[in-house]
């Protein structure tokens, strides 16, 4: 008997048993591009990963560069409560270390990953995971250190959160993540760095520098402005991109945008919930954390559908609470009078949002581990280190192993992935696993880089 999706998510069986099935066939392709990434910090990755221990988990890596995020969060937030107060210049400098030390473990856990022979579809979903709570606190940490305000800091995060999720979305549809060379894993991190380090030495008054007599636009305008710009031709470029990939297929592109639906309508109710409520000015902390929740879940939801190869939802429960509160706020705003008090409603909203993402990264975390048979922070048997090791390695284990000399399969596991014997990455940002799906074939150019081919892909359009 089939049984309903919202029972099945609060036992914890985040995936259908038809989800996990269709895992045997699942494979990770993703090619970074960046421009600077490849110029300079992946010969960076590759030294810092041959100093870590082979026994040290990739998941590990993925929650500690979490941690960093929301350390560098606290560290400016609690001189921050509106987004608007000086901050000292030492938080700056250690704000910046803590994104780098985030970006370094984002892309090193991947490399380990490769190097202990431990990738899986659980290193991949953890990684984006982490990658898409962090946006709402990119968006934090970079609006306290400019002193934008928050109702800025709000709308810096929705141009975040959107091509966050398109990204994703294309990948849906495409089943290759694409990073160009001016992406946000490496150069808008960089940038955020920069900017911290420029008001640490700029002092804290540096971004609220007047541009015009009046003193209404300020230079922290500029950076606000170039931010939503870049977000437009980005969600262009991703509806380009899955345009060009279902074109002549047995579906529609409308039908492809339907699967946006999700992130759109979260951005609807926000935005009424948010310019009809004083919530950005009484707790502007707990409300943007709030919505960061939301949307981390809404697009580790898009993540899983797609690793397991289901149909994508294109309504979450959590919209119900969301819209009710909005039209709280609405009839409070409309009327004047406040029917259920702000806070309590917050209080609320916050505390689903919190249980309802604790659900699938536990209950997720612990289907696929017990699934897979593999540990989520342990390496049970660690490989010996190569002397040439640089988080390449020559033969990708088969999923749910930890072997070390063959291609062995545990003796329950359902996962069977045969590569030849001399696949290496050619990336490293997103997820654990190298760049390889059923049969493969290599093609080295003048640059050294990989270019590996999907002959047995399957589209994701007929999960859809």
């Amino acid at each position: 008997m089939h049984e309903p999706t919202l029972l099945r998510f609060l036992k914890g069986k985040i995936i259908s048993p038809q989800g996990l099935e269709n895992l045997s066939t699942y494979g990770y392709h993703g090619v970074d591009h960046s421009f600077f990434g490849n110029l300079v910090l992946n010969h960076y990755w590759n030294w810092a990963v041959q100093k870590l221990p082979m026994w040290l988990a990739p998941n590990i890596l993925t929650v500690l560069g979490l941690l960093c995020n929301i350390v560098g969060y606290l560290v400016i937030a609690v001189y921050s409560p509106s987004f608007s107060e000086e901050v000292p210049r030492w938080s700056f400098f250690v704000a910046a270390a803590l994104i780098f030390a985030y970006q370094t473990l984002d892309n090193l856990d991947g490399k380990q990953a490769r190097r202990t022979k431990s990738s899986s579809p659980l290193g991949e979903l953890m990684d984006h995971g982490c990658d898409a709570l962090s946006v709402i606190l990119f968006s934090m940490i970079v609006g306290a250190s400019i002193r934008i305000g928050a109702h800025l800091v709000f709308y810096s995060a929705v141009a975040g959160f959107i091509p966050f999720y398109a990204a994703h979305w294309e990948e849906y549809f495409s089943g290759s993540l694409v990073l160009g060379k001016f992406n946000g894993p490496t150069e808008a991190q960089l940038i955020f760095i920069v900017i911290l380090i420029a008001g640490g030495i700029g002092g804290p008054d540096m971004w609220i520098t007047p541009l015009n007599a009046s003193g209404t636009f300020r230079l922290h305008h500029i950076l606000f402005i170039v931010t939503l710009a870049m977000a437009v031709p980005t969600l262009i470029q991703n509806m380009i991109k899955v345009y060009k990939v279902i074109h002549g297929r047995d579906t529609s592109f409308i039908d492809s945008l339907m699967y946006l639906a999700p992130v759109f309508m979260f951005v609807f109710l926000i935005l009424a919930l948010i310019n009809t409520s004083a919530l950005l000015t009484t707790n502007p902390h707990l409300s943007l954390h709030t919505l960061g929740l939301i949307f981390a879940f809404i697009t580790v939801r898009l993540i899983i559908h797609r690793v397991v190869k289901e149909p994508a939802d294109l309504f979450h429960y959590i919209f119900i609470a969301l819209a009710l509160a909005s039209i709280n706020s609405i009839a409070s705003f409309a009327s004047g009078h406040e029917f259920i008090p702000e806070p309590i409603v917050l209080y609320i909203l916050f505390g689903l949002s919190f249980v309802q993402f604790a659900f699938l990264a536990v209950g997720g975390a612990n289907q696929l581990a017990s699934y897979l048979h593999i540990h989520i922070f342990r390496i049970p048997n660690p490989p010996l280190a190569s002397s040439s090791d640089s988080g390449h390695v020559r033969s990708p284990p088969l999923l749910g192993t930890n072997s070390s000399s063959h291609q062995r399969s545990h003796p329950n596991s359902p996962m069977q992935i045969h590569t030849p014997p001399d696949i290496t990455e050619s990336g490293g940002h997103a997820g654990d696993m190298p760049e390889t799906t059923g049969l493969l074939s290599r093609n080295n150019n003048n640059n050294n880089e990989e270019n590996v081919k999907i002959h047995n892909h399957q589209s994701y359009l007929s999960w859809t």
